[in-house]
């Protein structure tokens, strides 16, 4: 095989595996839930392009302190992409001149354009409220689509320039040393803030000036810094070490989210003790079997459901809280729903620990095994159920729906969903 086709092959193969997992991602329980989000969201903006641009609603500062940090937000998603693998390191020795004026050439125009597609989402998702405070000029809004766009590559570049070896005698003018904190903060949100800030609440010649001056700036980094080194190239090397890691992690990534809907082979599953949460664990197993304690301990110190099941929570709230003036019937669909979810991603739970051979050895039933996860799952239901409707009691009365909703759809899961699901997985293990 050609060495330069090497990225292009790598990179048909990740979407033919992506594509293999959207079709499993894509199933029902997930196409229901992204109907109701979605909803939800055309309900929230009708309500809010209901108001009037004069309304004091809309003259508060908070709005455009929210639009510049969701328009940060955006700019952290769009990674460089290599698809690099550890072997390369052993097999791709020797061909560093190849990887960096062609090989990461190539990854860059699909990093870039992976990008370009994010950031586009997230200034349409936001651009409604753009034009209700008053950023609806084209100057403005141009302006704003430029920066953002020309930063992000220029993020994208700086971070193919860590992969590089470089001679000690180039110069390279760093403010903080690279992949800290104080260099993630200043690069990432500090310098785009202050210049999306500019460009958004500023006059629209003001805002134009301000582009004019970054794009002044971007091209003196590109003819002192970028332009320079890819004269260079022939004399640099690749940093194998971090270059394996940045792919892995992007890969890894890719992955957890996969798995969060489907059975990923070969992913790799972590626990780590949190001791601030200890005294979650005792006070779940508290008085319960040694087993029960054990999928206690499995779950809270679980490096990714116990995440998830947080931020399904803290989504749920969110989406709540933004139907305060929607139907009462959606809301409790809403919570109903939230309470699936938790549910369904702590089942895996069970197989997980059913695949540990000490915990098959256990003088246990297959039934006292599913009793004890059931019992955990109430308890979880029961909490979330707890925490959803209490977020919502400034509203009581929807507050008491949301509750019994999420009650209902409790005993739905105790009763069919949770038996049938655990029973098929004894099934299988045998």
């Amino acid at each position: 095989m050609s060495l330069d086709r090497l990225f292009w092959r790598r990179f048909f193969k990740h979407q033919a595996r992506n594509a293999r997992y959207m079709r499993l991602l894509f199933n029902d329980h997930f196409i229901i839930f992204l109907v109701i989000l979605l909803g939800a969201a055309i309900i929230c903006y009708r309500i809010l392009l209901g108001m009037p641009a004069s309304n004091p609603f809309w003259q508060t500062g908070w709005w455009q302190y929210g639009t510049l940090a969701w328009l940060l937000i955006g700019l952290q998603f769009g990674d460089f992409v290599t698809y690099v693998k550890p072997a390369d390191r052993l097999f791709l020795l020797g061909n560093d001149r190849f990887m960096v004026s062609r090989y990461f050439r190539q990854a860059l125009k699909v990093s870039y354009g992976y990008a370009i597609l994010w950031q586009l989402a997230f200034i349409i998702s936001i651009a409604p409220i753009l034009t209700r405070i008053g950023i609806n000029n084209v100057i403005s809004v141009g302006s704003m689509i430029i920066f953002i766009m020309t930063y992000k590559l220029l993020m994208l570049m700086e971070t193919r320039e860590k992969l590089f070896l470089k001679p000690r005698t180039e110069p390279d003018v760093i403010i903080f040393e690279r992949n800290t904190v104080p260099e993630e903060l200043l690069y990432h949100f500090l310098y785009p803030a202050v210049v999306l800030g500019l460009i958004l609440f500023l006059q629209p010649n003001l805002s134009a000036a301000t582009l004019i001056l970054w794009l002044l700036v971007l091209a003196g980094v590109w003819l002192f810094h970028f332009r320079t080194n890819h004269e260079k190239w022939q004399v640099y090397a690749i940093d194998w070490a971090p270059t394996v890691r940045q792919s892995q992690l992007h890969e890894q990534k890719i992955l957890h989210f996969y798995s969060l809907f489907a059975e990923v082979p070969h992913l790799p599953k972590s626990i780590k003790r949190r001791p601030y949460l200890d005294w979650l664990i005792s006070w779940m197993s508290g008085g319960r079997s040694g087993l029960y304690r054990l999928y206690a301990i499995r779950l809270v110190r679980n490096d990714e459901i116990l995440p998830l099941i947080i931020r399904l929570i803290a989504v749920g709230i969110v989406i709540l809280l933004s139907l305060s003036q929607a139907p009462f019937w959606l809301t409790v669909v809403v919570a109903a729903v939230v309470i699936y979810l938790i549910n369904f991603q702590i089942l895996p739970l069970y197989e997980e620990t059913q695949k540990t051979l000490w915990t098959r050895l256990m003088p246990l039933t297959a039934a006292q095994r599913s009793q004890s996860f059931g019992r955990l799952l109430l308890q979880w239901s029961l909490i979330s159920a707890v925490i959803i409707s209490l977020a919502n009691l400034a509203q009581p009365l929807r507050a008491l729906g949301i509750f019994v909703g999420s009650l209902l759809m409790t005993a739905f899961l105790q009763w069919y969903y949770v038996p049938h699901a655990l029973k098929k997985v004894n099934k299988g293990a045998r």
